[in-house]
């Protein structure tokens, strides 16, 4: 009873200033069919008509309730936090709904009719179990964002004339083993693409036709090779692909002109293209954890590189190149550098460009008191975080 009144006395209050907004958050609802009876009796239709914003996360609802099913000026939704296992077409039909939260149900069905939802630009669905890709998502045109990650999916299947306004998507921690037959490049308006974590094989070459593509990352997978086609991204300013099997880079990664920071941490290079050197917007590049013996003399060509990322490869020494680099803040920790081999690496150097050389765990660490004085280089055994 004591809930009930609870209950009674929120619906009174919830529309507080702006009768176009219903903020119901944390009341154990469930299906409790005396309390949706609360819900759905508590307003007139001239009231429910006016909904235009409705919160109502972490009430333990089971399914949408019918209540705002219909609701004629409804923009935004969230219903997040719950126990909703499906959505059928039946379950929203607000024509003016633009932003669509539902993120940690545990979704298996999403189905929703897109001649009605037309006007949908966000849509959350984050930590769902859904397998696949919904075919009715893939029908939206005017959808800017989709977050689906930390689910179950396993075949995605975009559609020619579908999504063609979305900007973001965010596919990360899923299943997906490989995007042949996906239609990725119809998604011509796409900015932001991540992949991380799904067991991705490949990446198609039709990723090449994203022009508009910024920001792509598809990290922790177990892709061994780029397509040629990375190089037609000319937009493409970050890409992280760490934790992979990349042996190899295609010399026609040099065509992602404005690439400013590219992470390739934890795979298996040992040398770079000659290509690398006309990526003129490179100034972080990360290449901690692979097959490196020395430092790619290629990198003494990208005027803009800031920050270079060696950590944990077998690298005995440093070129001196480095030193003349202005600015630079050249990571080689964990390397196999010595005290021989950075007075070697010294000889005739008798002023840096504010250089900064870090060494933690390094052999030549136990022998730090003993390295040379340079004006413009500093040597730092910081621990790294």
């Amino acid at each position: 009873m004591c809930f009930m009144q609870d209950l009674k006395k929120k619906l009174i209050n919830s529309f507080g200033s702006r009768d176009t907004e219903f903020d119901l958050v944390g009341f154990p609802i469930g299906n409790s069919s005396e309390l949706l009876d609360v819900l759905n009796n508590h307003w007139s239709e001239e009231e429910l008509e006016r909904m235009e914003d409705i919160q109502m996360t972490r009430d333990e609802l089971e399914r949408i309730p019918l209540f705002i099913r219909n609701l004629p000026n409804l923009e935004a939704l969230n219903l997040a936090f719950n126990k909703i296992s499906e959505v059928g077409k039946s379950d929203l039909a607000s024509p003016l709904l633009t932003d669509l939260d539902l993120r940690e149900n545990p979704l298996t069905h999403f189905e929703i009719e897109s001649s009605v939802l037309s006007k949908l630009q966000a849509i959350i669905l984050s930590k769902h179990r859904l397998s696949e890709f919904p075919e009715t998502i893939a029908e939206l045109s005017n959808v800017i964002r989709v977050r689906m990650e930390k689910g179950r999916i396993e075949k995605v299947r975009f559609k020619p004339g579908g999504l063609t306004k979305l900007r973001s998507i965010d596919l990360s921690f899923n299943r997906i083993g490989s995007l042949d037959d996906s239609n990725i490049d119809a998604l011509v308006s796409l900015e932001r693409l991540d992949l991380s974590t799904n067991g991705l094989l490949g990446l198609p070459e039709e990723i090449g036709d994203l022009s508009k593509l910024e920001y792509l990352v598809a990290e922790g997978n177990q892709l061994e090779f780029l397509p040629k086609a990375i190089g037609n991204l000319k937009r493409l300013s970050h890409l992280n692909l760490s934790a992979n099997l990349i042996s190899e880079l295609p010399i026609e990664i040099s065509g992602c002109t404005e690439l400013g920071l590219l992470n390739l941490n934890s795979n298996m290079l040992t040398s770079l293209p000659e290509s690398i050197g006309n990526m003129k917007e490179l100034g972080l590049l990360y290449l901690e954890e692979n097959q490196f013996v020395d430092i790619p003399d290629v990198l003494s060509k990208l005027p803009e590189l800031g920050e270079l990322k060696l950590s944990g490869n077998p690298i005995g020494s440093v070129a001196s190149w480095v030193y003349d680099y202005s600015g630079l803040h050249l990571f080689l920790c964990e390397c196999p550098i010595n005290l021989e081999q950075i007075e070697e690496s010294l000889v005739g150097m008798k002023k840096a460009k504010n250089v900064t050389v870090y060494l933690s765990g390094c052999p030549v660490e136990s022998q730090k008191d003993q390295l040379p004085e340079i004006p413009g280089l500093t040597f730092s055994f910081e621990p790294m975080d």
